[in-house]
């Protein structure tokens, strides 16, 4: 039994134990704050990993500041969650990819609440960003998989503060993670993104495009902005609008950022926000994104026992949480290397060759 405190990397200590097994212990969850215990997006989340595996005991004080979490088996199969308002889809999304590959069944799930929202990462940037990641660990191979390709498709958008979003996930199961060395980022040759309007005029897209077209083509020739539209009984949701950019390099290396639109804001703003943080993203370096940098380092525990290797920018806070909490679960400590050359970091470490207790293979 592993016995931690306070409400930080909550979600994470909670996939990090189904994934090995042990389980733990979380305590003075906002014991000092005015409202104490577990947030309604905790509890969802809670609710979420007990639909998705089997045995799985949870058990939570009344005052909601501590909280017993005995893993079981993960499941995976079909099932819908609603996510609530109070955090967007992603915040729910980012975790179950970490779990779904080692279900015992291929995973069918549909996610409902709020697409495009803050602080998390949107639909858009999963399905653009980390799933084209995630392949480069072996789930692009037919013969490494069951079942049909990991994918997302957004079937209705929502946003802040009603949501009413819906999207339908595909995992599927795989019977082995390969190791990942990934030094070279090449040179960004293309740009693709997407703007989108729920429940307001459509011209705004259509500003937030000629806005970026404006800025990238002073960097980039080949540039892709499409637009998507709800209105109507097509979006039962609150008004609003954003955008999500990602660029792509000849390596197949991915940059993704993502603006929402807030009250006050209009159109240009936004597009112009989103150029500017997703060139510093290009210009910080590295082959994955600084919201990318987590998962990845991740994967690299969990894949086949063999040296995985990567080139990543600058190290942020919630990357660093993330090495530490992997050290307490895996007993693996990454190494660290400072490029001064090129102002970017290796990270590298030896792969645990995380198994699939849930499903036997031929």
């Amino acid at each position: 039994m592993q016995f931690f405190s306070g409400s930080s990397f909550f979600r994470q200590r909670i996939v990090l134990s189904l994934l090995t097994s042990l389980p733990i212990t979380i305590s003075d969850i906002r014991s000092k704050s005015t409202s104490p215990g577990l947030r309604d997006f905790e509890a969802s989340f809670l609710r979420l990993i007990d639909k998705f595996t089997n045995g799985t005991q949870i058990t939570v004080d009344e005052t909601g500041t501590n909280v017993v979490f005995r893993p079981g088996h993960i499941v995976g199969g079909r099932l819908v969650h609603n996510c609530g308002n109070s955090r967007p889809i992603g915040y729910f999304l980012e975790m179950i990819v970490c779990l779904a590959p080692f279900a015992k069944n291929e995973s069918f799930i549909k996610l409902k609440g709020i697409t495009n929202g803050k602080p998390d990462i949107s639909v858009d940037f999963f399905k653009n960003v980390v799933i084209n990641n995630l392949k480069k660990f072996g789930f692009e191979t037919e013969d490494n998989i069951i079942g049909k390709p990991m994918s997302l498709k957004i079937l209705r958008r929502g946003t802040s503060p009603l949501g009413n979003g819906e999207i339908r996930f595909t995992c599927p199961i795989v019977k082995k993670l390969d190791p990942l060395i990934l030094l070279k980022e090449g040179k960004c040759n293309k740009m693709r993104g997407i703007a989108f309007t729920t429940r307001i005029s459509p011209q705004i897209s259509n500003r937030m495009v000629k806005t970026t077209r404006t800025v990238m083509t002073n960097f980039l020739n080949d540039i892709h902005i499409y637009t998507d539209h709800y209105s109507g009984k097509q979006s039962d949701t609150s008004p609003g609008f954003g955008i999500s950019l990602v660029a792509k390099t000849t390596r197949n290396c991915f940059y993704g950022v993502d603006c929402v639109g807030e009250k006050g804001q209009i159109a240009e703003d936004i597009a112009s926000e989103c150029c500017k943080r997703v060139l510093n993203e290009i210009a910080i370096g590295g082959v994955v994104d600084s919201s990318s940098q987590w998962i990845m380092a991740l994967f690299m525990v969990i894949c086949s026992e063999d040296v995985s290797k990567i080139r990543i920018g600058k190290l942020n806070k919630y990357t660093i949480g993330w090495l530490r909490a992997l050290k307490t679960f895996f007993g693996v400590t990454f190494q660290i290397q400072p490029d001064s050359k090129t102002k970017t970091v290796l990270l590298s470490c030896k792969g645990v060759g995380l198994k699939n207790i849930s499903r036997k293979f031929n």
